[in-house]
């Protein structure tokens, strides 16, 4: 006897079959290409997720599918969007159209199979990606989509595992929930265009990065901090600087602990890693300088760093405060005005700054978060003693911070809240935390237990999970 779940499986093949020749009769491959590729993308995700999420993460599994399943809904709307509402004129609708061309120069054997290799940097790296992508699945448009927003998916996922490898005590449901159905994560890497691959490159340099601040120090760690940041850096350099600054700043936090939580190399393999790490900071911060200089054409950048960072970032505010969704920049003329401007640049908008249905949705999605800020203010209380004890979370702070910082010149609602998603993953994770508790309510539970339990609740400090 066949059972019910069998059947349910040939039903839905026979549909599949029917719907997909259908589609191959009467609409165009730049649709019924992205219906080939589809099952594969799903069932290749499917099988990897269980070896990611084993059944000793109860849920995760679960969350995870359903993530997937809200990504590659958002496709639909964010290709409607590009291609019905803007017509094709969008950034989107640029890279399919020359990444067409070098796929098909790359079939007939005008170029070279070489060209398969995405070079360049910036728009010319997007592009060549995207051609190899079409040489292989052929020049479907939303095909290409789905691709761009699958690979942002993983970029989701890898920044799960890297909380969960460095972050003691972190509540995973909570924090998956928050990573894979947060709006702004969803929507923003989920097309063709440069957030879905900076997001799945960070999102690789990530586990890296977890992985040696946890002290698993190996060659697998290395390669996925180096490949990741190479893979970010090719499309924006500045945030592969980010992440490497973020280290070093982490690593250096991590001299002050003791050598078992320093992992096997000890504080010497430690000092000569930030030391590598700086040189390929100043590299990075280099190649940033020169690609926003080539961005800020009228902008004469000689002079000392300092002065050409300001002078590209002011650039930037000129190039971004126009268009309806454009807003007044907060000036900054010193420290003084950091704390503001960070604060400002990684809340905006709340429902109050919203004037449009476009708008509205980053801004409620922000508004609920400060309340669930203040909802879960126990958990966000526990910031500086998770600092202590974990230098993920010191990362994750001084990434966070310098992207405060670093974009509050964006006047464009739009843009900001593009550049924005990037960063969200680290943004949210205090919201996962373990919920602080004075000392006075943890001395009584201490006290009721082992001379040993009293020391570890001293060791910890003053944090428990509910």
């Amino acid at each position: 006897m066949i059972s019910r779940v069998e059947r349910l499986l040939i039903c839905s093949a026979v549909l599949y079959v029917l719907v997909l020749g259908w589609a191959m009769v009467n609409i165009s491959y730049d649709l019924w290409g992205a219906f080939v590729l589809l099952p594969v993308l799903v069932l290749a995700t499917l099988a990897i997720l269980r070896r990611v999420f084993p059944h000793e993460y109860p849920g995760l599994y679960r969350i995870a599918v359903i993530g997937l399943v809200a990504k590659f809904g958002v496709v639909f709307v964010r290709y409607f969007i590009a291609f019905q509402s803007y017509s094709g004129f969008s950034d989107s609708g640029d890279y399919d159209l020359n990444a067409k061309v070098i796929a098909g120069n790359i079939r007939s054997g005008v170029r070279s199979p070489l060209e398969l290799i995405p070079r360049g940097t910036g728009t010319q790296f997007i592009e060549h990606f995207l051609a190899s992508n079409y040489v292989v699945i052929g020049a479907s448009r939303l095909a290409g989509f789905f691709v761009f927003a699958w690979l942002a998916y993983w970029g989701t996922v890898m920044f799960m595992r890297a909380a969960m490898i460095a972050v003691p005590g972190l509540d995973h449901r909570r924090y998956a929930y928050l990573m894979f159905l947060l709006p702004s994560v969803l929507y923003w890497p989920a097309s063709i265009g440069k957030e879905a691959l900076i997001y799945f490159g960070i999102g690789i340099a990530s586990i890296g990065v977890a992985h040696i601040l946890a002290g698993r120090w190996s060659l697998f760690a290395l390669l996925c901090l180096v490949g990741g940041l190479v893979f970010a850096g090719m499309v924006r350099p500045h945030f592969a600087a980010m992440w490497v600054g973020g280290l070093v700043v982490a690593l250096i936090a991590g001299l002050f602990k003791r050598r078992s939580e320093r992992g096997s190399v000890g504080r010497f393999g430690t000092v000569v890693f930030i030391l590598v790490a700086l040189v390929a900071l100043g590299a990075l911060g280099a190649a940033t300088l020169k690609f926003l200089d080539q961005r800020s054409n009228t902008v004469n950048t000689a002079g000392p760093v300092t002065s050409q960072i300001i002078k590209l970032f002011a650039a930037a505010n000129t190039r971004t405060d126009q268009g309806g969704s454009s807003f007044r920049t907060i000036s900054i003329n010193g420290p003084l005005d950091w704390p503001f401007a960070i604060v400002r640049t990684l809340t905006r908008p709340l429902l109050n700054e919203a004037r449009s249905f476009a708008e509205l949705i980053p801004a409620a999605e922000m508004t609920i978060l400060i309340l669930l800020a203040f909802v879960n203010w126990r958990r966000l209380f526990n910031l500086f003693p998770m600092m202590r004890r974990s230098s993920y979370v010191v990362f994750a702070v001084v990434v966070t911070l310098v992207f405060g910082l670093a974009f509050s010149s964006i006047g464009n609602l739009g843009l900001l809240t593009r550049q924005r998603s990037l960063v969200m993953p680290l943004f949210v994770l205090p919201f996962a935390f373990p919920t602080w508790v004075s000392h006075r309510k943890a001395r009584p539970a201490a006290d009721a237990g082992s001379v040993g339990s009293l020391r570890a609740a001293r060791s910890v400090g003053t944090m428990v999970s509910r």
